[in-house]
């Protein structure tokens, strides 16, 4: 198909709309690769890292993303200390208030 591209780094297909190469994350859509450019979807992809699923374990992702500032690497770097500390909370709060009790009811 004369609208998809060979990656400039692995040479795998890419089809239009990607912005970078699955395999190895080199520009794609048939531009040349550019070592600081910035992916379009980089900024949602680590948010929801942090605050939907990893909490604090998504910060080393996001210090070596190029897309934020140090504020908002400072400010998702909380919030995600915050999700993962709300984690921590509700399974101690489970094992020691709700665990014996449910423990209890089935016996």
């Amino acid at each position: 198909m004369a609208d998809r591209y060979a990656c400039p780094t692995c040479a795998l297909e890419i089809v239009p709309g990607l912005t970078y190469c699955p395999r190895c994350r080199a520009q794609g859509e048939g531009r040349p690769f550019e070592p600081d450019a910035v992916d379009r979807h980089e900024r949602a992809y680590v948010v929801s890292l942090v605050v939907v699923s990893l909490g604090a374990l998504a910060t080393p992702r996001l210090w070596r993303s190029p897309a934020f500032g140090t504020g908002a690497k400072l400010a998702l770097t909380l919030v995600g200390a915050l999700n993962t500390g709300g984690v921590v909370l509700v399974l101690w709060w489970f094992t020691q208030r709700w665990l014996p009790a449910l423990l209890q009811a089935a016996r």
